[in-house]
């Protein structure tokens, strides 16, 4: 289930173990961070796991969801 904080949507993870996380991304949602400093993938899973680095293995545009 998707979850919404503060009115903006955010991924369900579909799959984790210790080395890989698969997220379904809502529309919307950027993958990764740019200047404007708007809610992205990369920032969330920081939080997530409590640590800085997050590598990507695919991202999707801003307006598509999977």
């Amino acid at each position: 289930m998707k979850k919404k904080v503060l009115g903006k949507k955010f991924p369900e993870i579909l799959y984790e173990d210790v080395h890989l996380i698969v997220l379904d991304k809502p529309a919307g949602l950027l993958s990764q961070g740019e200047h404007q400093g708007h809610a992205n993938c990369v920032d969330w899973l920081r939080s997530y796991l409590g640590r800085n680095y997050v590598g990507l293995i695919h991202r999707l545009d801003r307006n598509t969801s999977g």
